[in-house]
C-alpha cells in the first residue's frame, strides 16, 4: 500500500472523522488512562471546516487505494511561540488509521 498526500477539503470530513474515531478507539483500547470525550460528527465537521478555512492553517489528508487513511494539520500565527520558522507550522493534529501503519503517510507528511 502506498500513500499520497493532498490538501484536505470539507468533502473529506466524514472520512477524516472515521479515521479520527479509529485512532481514538485504538488508544483507549491500548491505554486505560485514555478516556475519550464524546464528540459528534457534526461538532467534528464544524471544527474541521473552521480549520480548513483559516489562512494560517495547513490541513492535509493521506490517501491509499482511494481511501483517506490519515489527516494532519498545523497552524502558524503571530502568537505562536515556537522555535519553528514561519514557513514550518508546528504540528497540531495527526491522525492515521492504526491498520494502515507502514503505508508511508508519515514520510509523505514530512516530504510536503
Amino acid at each position: 500500500m502506498s500513500a499520497t498526500v493532498r490538501p484536505a477539503t470539507p468533502a473529506d470530513g466524514a472520512a477524516i472523522y472515521a479515521a479520527w474515531l479509529a485512532i481514538r478507539e485504538h488508544y483507549a483500547a491500548t491505554d486505560t488512562r485514555v478516556q475519550n470525550a464524546p464528540v459528534t460528527e457534526t461538532e467534528f465537521l464544524a471544527g474541521l471546516r473552521d480549520t480548513i478555512a483559516r489562512d494560517t492553517t495547513c490541513a492535509m489528508v493521506a490517501e491509499a487505494e482511494g481511501n483517506v487513511i490519515g489527516f494532519v494539520s498545523g497552524e502558524s500565527n503571530s502568537t505562536n511561540r515556537t522555535a519553528c520558522p514561519k514557513s514550518t507550522p508546528p504540528l497540531a493534529t495527526s491522525t492515521s488509521r492504526p491498520a494502515t501503519g507502514g503505508a508511508g503517510s508519515g514520510g509523505c507528511w514530512l516530504a510536503r
